[in-house]
């Protein structure tokens, strides 16, 4: 993979993942050796909804959907989901049953799957992009935050 993110025939990286994934954390990790990557507010985004232009690397965070959901119940406010609802409900529920038509992130309004079948469908539709083009890579979020916990050991 490092070799992918070096490449020059790359103007920049992109990094996409499920909400909840951790881009955030995973972007800041990656800065630090790659000038390149380009803050991306569409992160969140299902692939099939990105246009894959072949100068760009497209990198998907593969997170466990347990620890996916986990850290997405966390932060539900934040997507309009009730701060009164509880992890059980949240997790059998469909989107669209759960989320306030008052919120800035509409994200999930519209979305008639249980968060597992959600995350599937996200997680699938980058794979199947990864299958089809070059530039798009699935990395993962276990991985990653090991390598840079190890790194920052030895700088110790």
């Amino acid at each position: 993979m490092i070799s992918h993110l070096n490449n020059p025939q790359y103007k920049y990286i992109k990094l996409y993942g499920h909400p909840g994934s951790k881009t955030e954390y995973i972007e800041k990790i990656l800065k630090n050796d790659f000038s390149n990557l380009q803050k991306n507010n569409e992160s969140n985004k299902i692939g099939n909804n990105v246009n894959i232009e072949s100068d760009i690397l497209y990198l998907y965070l593969q997170r466990k959907f347990i620890d996916t959901i986990l850290s997405l119940f966390e932060i539900r406010i934040k997507y309009g989901i009730s701060d009164k609802i509880s992890f059980k409900d949240f997790h059998n529920s469909q989107y669209c049953n759960i989320c306030k038509s008052n919120c800035e992130c509409n994200m999930f309004m519209n979305i008639e799957m249980s968060p597992r079948t959600y995350w599937e469908t996200h997680l699938n539709s980058w794979i199947n992009l990864s299958i089809k083009y070059d530039n798009v890579l699935i990395i993962f979020f276990n991985k990653i935050s090991k390598q840079y916990e190890r790194k920052e050991n030895e700088r110790i």
